[in-house]
């Protein structure tokens, strides 16, 4: 049964809750307490760990797709990760796992109670997708697996370690960078250098207006509008 058909069998039965219940567990909770059933966070946590096995194909698919396309963009969130009791064993299939032995075995050593992990997000420039991926460090190991079968652009932010993800890929992978985080370093810099960054800010919202004349253009017209233009 789908979500829309989920959501209107519930609501033939008098049943109300919020049409955009999001994936966190204490928004479930919320969810099916609208159907008279309260479960625990722990409970629900322990449904998901035992079901994510069943959605490894569908992940894979997305994964394949995304990264077949010419371009794929990229971003990552910083996320509290509790520090477990034990830490997971080293696991010779996951490339990830050595990087979490080391970090979570640390932070026990430390006794800290929650480190920094992160979010990945990729997402193809013509393919719909947003494939999500967790690591428990912002280090570059991450994204590098990730792309590891990766061919073309990899378009991001600042982020040092996409600069070495490129140059160590023989040329496979190139990069490029957000125009939205160099505008925000001209900005950054109105007060020490009013009107040399005016002068730069002024360039790029003519750059936007290029790209607000281009956005129901195709691929191709778009870009020769970029060409003759920008």
């Amino acid at each position: 049964m789908s979500r829309e058909a989920h959501v209107r069998f519930w609501e033939s039965a008098g049943v109300r809750f919020p049409r955009a219940t999001h994936l966190p567990v204490y928004r479930q909770q919320d969810l099916f307490a609208g159907s008279g059933w309260t479960p625990a966070r722990s409970t629900l946590l322990n449904i998901l760990t035992s079901a994510a096995f069943v959605i490894e194909p569908l992940v894979t698919h997305f994964k394949r797709a995304v990264l077949a396309d010419d371009i794929v963009g990229t971003d990552d969130a910083r996320v509290t990760l509790i520090v477990p009791e034990a830490v997971p064993k080293l696991d010779p299939n996951d490339p990830k796992s050595k990087r979490t032995y080391e970090v979570l075995n640390k932070a026990i050593e430390e006794k800290r109670p929650s480190v920094n992990a992160h979010m990945w997000a990729y997402r193809g420039i013509t393919v719909p997708l947003n494939l999500f991926d967790f690591t428990v460090s912002w280090h570059r190991d991450g994204p590098e697996s990730m792309l590891a079968d990766f061919a073309g652009i990899v378009l991001g932010d600042c982020y040092s370690g996409y600069e070495g993800i490129a140059l160590t890929s023989d040329g496979r992978i190139q990069r490029a960078s957000c125009a939205a985080h160099a505008r925000r370093k001209f900005v950054d810099s109105k007060t020490a250098y009013p009107l040399e960054a005016a002068v730069v800010i002024a360039k790029f919202r003519q750059l936007y207006d290029i790209e607000d004349q281009a956005k129901d253009f195709s691929p191709d017209a778009r870009l020769e509008l970029r060409q003759r233009l920008a």
